[in-house]
């Protein structure tokens, strides 16, 4: 298994502050521990542009580069479809962040399925 030191790295309180201070639509959070072996929160938020939903996956995945690197750990997640415009995820371990277009969000409606 890849290593994966960095999975536990920030706390949901982060990641919501993060996506608020860059002005993330519709931010929901849920706790999906009772239903889901291999995270604890799912994260949903729009973005108003691909350059803005970019930026909101991007800041994530740098927070937790800062963390990883205070702590002298070298491994981070990455921005998964990041060369897609319309959704990006970042998966933080416990925490997956999901970063739609309106529209996308809307189509998939990943939130009702959890």
């Amino acid at each position: 298994a890849p290593p994966t030191s960095y999975l536990h790295k920030l706390t949901v309180r982060e990641v919501a502050k993060i996506l608020r201070k860059l002005r993330g639509i519709d931010l929901k959070i849920l706790n999906v521990q009772a239903r889901c072996q291999w995270t604890d929160y799912m994260v949903f938020v729009s973005g108003k542009s691909t350059r803005h939903i970019r930026g909101m996956a991007d800041s994530i995945v740098a927070r937790v580069k800062k963390k990883s690197t205070e702590d002298n750990h070298l491994e981070f997640p990455s921005v998964e479809g990041r060369a897609c415009e319309h959704w990006m995820v970042v998966d933080c371990g416990s925490i997956v962040v999901h970063v739609f277009s309106e529209e996308a969000r809307a189509r998939y409606n990943l939130e009702q399925k959890w």
